[in-house]
């Protein structure tokens, strides 16, 4: 299946994973996968369907939900729904992978570049974005990501600061200086 995804044959990597998943129903990473594909491939309705399947068995999935995130921030912009599903989406991370930096930062990274700058998601991504930091205080790359989400959200004086914190961390890092 990843092989025909990598080739762009989404069709033929669709029916892999329904082959498998027509064996091994339970197995949930391969419907998360088919979710993946038919997201890649633009098909909303049957990622989304397939995306409830998951959290019907599994509600704190995070793939799933990070999915469904992005339907919603995509589909449907920066709303009240975007938030709640982005805020679903923390809790579920605050759940399944509490210590994972690398994940908090990944996932707040691209929903704070999908926000709009609205200050709703903004908050909800910070807050993620404030696990990866605490998790791991000495890279600069989070401090400079704060900084960068701060100025989106217009705190000027929070981004200059965060940009400070990840020179004292890195003073080497060109990381540290924002682009």
């Amino acid at each position: 299946a990843a092989a025909y995804e990598r080739r762009g044959e989404y069709a033929r990597a669709v029916g892999t994973y329904t082959g498998i998943l027509t064996s091994y129903n339970w197995y949930l990473p391969a419907a998360c996968e088919q979710a993946r594909v038919f997201s890649k491939a633009g098909d909303w309705d049957n990622a989304t369907e397939t995306v409830s399947r998951v959290l019907d068995v599994d509600p704190t999935n995070v793939e799933c939900l990070r999915l469904l995130c992005l339907h919603s921030l995509l589909r449907e912009g920066a709303g009240l729904r975007a938030v709640s599903r982005l805020q679903g989406l923390l809790d579920a991370l605050a759940r399944q992978e509490p210590r994972n930096a690398r994940l908090h930062y990944d996932i707040s990274r691209v929903f704070a570049r999908l926000s709009g700058r609205a200050p709703t998601l903004l908050s909800v991504t910070l807050a993620m974005l404030d696990v990866a930091v605490k998790a791991d205080p000495d890279c600069a790359v989070y401090a400079c990501e704060l900084g960068a989400q701060r100025l989106l959200a217009g705190d000027l004086a929070g981004a200059a600061a965060a940009y400070r914190d990840a020179g004292r961390v890195d003073e080497g890092s060109a990381d540290a200086v924002p682009a």
